[in-house]
């Protein structure tokens, strides 16, 4: 057999295959010929969102919006055993001091999964960057902490323990166990700042 036939046959075998899989793709709904099928999105349930995983792969962590409350809650969920376990109520949880609902831009999980920091209150300075609050939350604890306020940036150290951070031009280490925050830098002025970077003109 040759290339150009074997060619043709796989063409051919695609051609009749692509109606069978558009029409079984939605088995509730009732097209009235193969062309109609043909221009139909293909659709499906979507996956979960922000997938992090932890533990060395052996479970990851998602979001997904509560129907009832219109909250965001965190899940872990274990493949191996396949348990899902809610670990963070976005409804019930307040920023401290107030009872005002805690709501997040974005989540990362501290190494060892004992902690979630947050990114919430962004403001906006330029097109694509603004400051914004962090918080670290304890899973086990249930308790919400500050650890920056009005930052440009924040990270977590690799071993979990330290937050490094950018706030108005200078750097910033925060201890999350001792809750004690350090200052690295001191040289910042308007046109002058460490741990970010800048534009002249931002696109």
């Amino acid at each position: 057999m040759t290339f150009s036939l074997r060619k043709s046959m796989l063409i051919a075998l695609c051609t009749l295959l692509i109606p069978v899989l558009l029409l079984a793709q939605d088995a509730d709904k009732n097209y009235n010929s193969v062309a109609e099928a043909l221009r139909a999105p293909l659709s499906g349930e979507g996956g979960p969102a922000n997938v992090q995983w932890l533990d060395g792969g052996k479970k990851y962590s998602y979001y997904k919006s509560n129907p009832e409350t219109r909250a965001r809650d965190i899940h872990t969920y274990e493949p191996s055993s396949d348990t899902d376990m809610k670990v963070f109520d976005g409804a019930s949880i307040t920023f401290p001091g107030t009872e005002d609902r805690f709501d997040y831009r974005s989540f990362s999980w501290a190494k060892g999964g004992e902690n979630i920091d947050f990114q919430t209150n962004f403001r906006r300075i330029s097109r694509h960057s603004g400051t914004s609050d962090y918080y670290s939350y304890n899973v086990a604890s249930q308790e919400l902490t500050l650890i920056a306020k009005d930052a440009n940036t924040a990270e977590v150290s690799p071993d979990g323990n330290m937050v490094g951070m950018e706030k108005e031009g200078d750097m910033y280490v925060y201890n999350l166990k001792s809750g004690k925050e350090k200052r690295l830098t001191s040289d910042a002025r308007e046109s002058v700042y460490n741990g970010r970077f800048g534009w002249a003109y931002e696109e």
